[in-house]
């Protein structure tokens, strides 16, 4: 088993435990109840369905293993809260992460200028950099055309400061879309493994430990 420790981050009320529950497989709740502190939820992904072909051949060869042998990643996901009076808490959560998810909500421009904000402090707090972990930003409620206050534009340029994929989705009805979310995100973080190996299980191989991490799967782009 792999072991990835994923964390979501953003404003309050941007939809960031709508998103984690849709991908879940929870319902979703048009009232959903402000997450106090951290909320947690992990879920196992089918490595030879989710991961990309270039990255199981590198793994198999790396680890001598037959092609087409199961790889099993677990996600563990770090739902934190956006209220201020978390943020001591939530920082603590940034350490040894391996992938986070910058939420916005496309309904209130203040919270993608905030996510410069997030991505500064998540920078400062974390043990791995920005550029060595899987990355993303996720604008959410794309469903509410007439209240939009965030531009494809807007998401161009942040994504092009950062060097992070974004996508455009709704909590409330992208299903399909949040899960691509979640595994464009294991392909990073997988891809990374595979340059600087982190074992979390005592059963799992133990690989070399290769410099200069270079991620092919997190140039900036854009998923509508």
């Amino acid at each position: 088993m792999i072991l990835f420790k994923l964390i979501v981050v953003g404003d309050a009320a941007v939809g960031k435990s709508s998103l984690m529950n849709n991908y879940l497989g929870n319902p979703f709740m048009d009232n959903e109840v402000p997450t106090i502190g951290v909320d947690f939820g992990s879920k196992i992904m089918d490595g030879k369905k989710v991961i990309l072909e270039e990255l199981k051949d590198k793994y198999y060869k790396k680890t001598n293993s037959k092609k087409n042998t199961d790889i099993d990643v677990k996600t563990m996901i770090w739902n934190t809260s956006g209220q201020e009076r978390f943020h001591s808490i939530v920082t603590s959560y940034y350490r040894k992460t391996d992938g986070a998810i910058f939420v916005c909500d496309m309904t209130r421009r203040e919270t993608l200028e905030h996510l410069n904000y997030c991505i500064n402090d998540y920078n400062k707090s974390a043990v791995k950099p920005l550029s060595e972990i899987g990355a993303v930003i996720v604008a959410n409620k794309s469903d509410l055309l007439d209240d939009q206050e965030v531009s494809k534009l807007d998401l161009d340029a942040l994504a092009e400061q950062y060097q992070i994929p974004y996508f455009i989705v709704s909590s409330k009805m992208d299903l399909d879309k949040i899960t691509l979310v979640f595994e464009n995100l294991a392909n990073q973080m997988f891809a990374n493994y595979l340059e600087n190996p982190i074992i979390e299980d005592p059963d799992m191989i133990n690989l070399n430990k290769p410099r200069n991490v270079f991620n092919n799967f997190k140039n900036c782009c854009t998923i509508i």
